[in-house]
């Protein structure tokens, strides 16, 4: 048979790289989350604000809400980041035994 076999991988195995995609989702998510309020808080608001479709004063109100949500997506990426450099060790776990 050509190629690696998968059957050397144990049930832990599979549990530890289920756990280690948990990060990447999260840093799928925070990064969306983040990109989305900076883009109504810097330009969304400013448009509508500037067209009449709300009034100024609403968008003054919705800029630190939007704000503080980019600073929660902001830290969450940031704690996604530290906790996948922190599981990376099971790729190398198993790679290098699937090697012998």
């Amino acid at each position: 048979m050509n190629g690696v076999d998968p059957a050397y991988m144990t049930q832990a195995d599979w549990k530890s790289v289920s756990q280690l995609l948990v990060p990447l989702w999260m840093i799928l998510g925070s990064g969306l989350g983040l990109g989305f309020s900076m883009l109504l808080a810097q330009g969304a608001l400013p448009s509508l604000a500037a067209s009449r479709d709300i009034t100024a004063a609403t968008a003054r109100r919705a800029r630190p809400a939007l704000y503080l949500a980019a600073v929660v997506f902001l830290a969450a990426g940031l704690f996604s980041v530290v906790l996948l450099i922190s599981r990376l060790g099971t790729v190398s776990d198993i790679y290098y035994r699937g090697a012998i």
